[in-house]
């Protein structure tokens, strides 16, 4: 039998993470929709993308906050999953932002000048979906170590 307060104990760093990465998430998701789509795919791949992870994190908070949420391998998954994709994601972007052509160059200088920084808002959408990934590898890595039980494969 274990503990109730050592159970506790040992889901509270993850829940922590949990929060962190959904925080996180939800920063991206506003920086997202308040910015300016510099390429045409951005829109309808990172808005999916964000947004579904949003409910996933959601729902794995909701796995750590709880008693016994079983289930690990799907967490597993979903974060493993989850950070292979905001990585492919953070290096999409930032790629085509290092190559984008000429035009796209002078519309950003343009915005600049009419007070959008597009150069800033491209940063912060890498970083962002570089950090969520790297919280999600984390959680991947963290969360079968603070298990209060071992998975069983049966």
């Amino acid at each position: 039998m274990v503990d109730s307060t050592s159970h506790n104990d040992k889901k509270t760093p993850i829940l922590a993470l949990r929060l962190i990465t959904l925080v996180l998430l939800v920063a991206a998701l506003t920086i997202h929709f308040r910015s300016v789509r510099v390429f045409r795919w951005e829109q309808s791949v990172s808005g999916g993308i964000l947004v579904t992870y949003c409910i996933t994190l959601l729902g794995l908070a909701l796995c750590a906050g709880t008693e016994d949420s079983g289930g690990q391998a799907f967490q597993a998954f979903l974060c493993g999953a989850g950070a292979a994709i905001f990585a492919v994601n953070a290096a999409a972007i930032w790629r085509r932002w290092r190559r984008a052509g000429e035009l796209t160059r002078v519309v950003a200088e343009l915005l600049f000048a009419m007070g959008i920084p597009l150069k800033r808002h491209v940063q912060a959408k890498v970083f962002l979906s570089s950090a969520v990934a790297a919280c999600l590898l984390l959680d991947l890595a963290v969360a079968p170590l603070l298990s209060p039980e071992p998975i069983r494969v049966q």
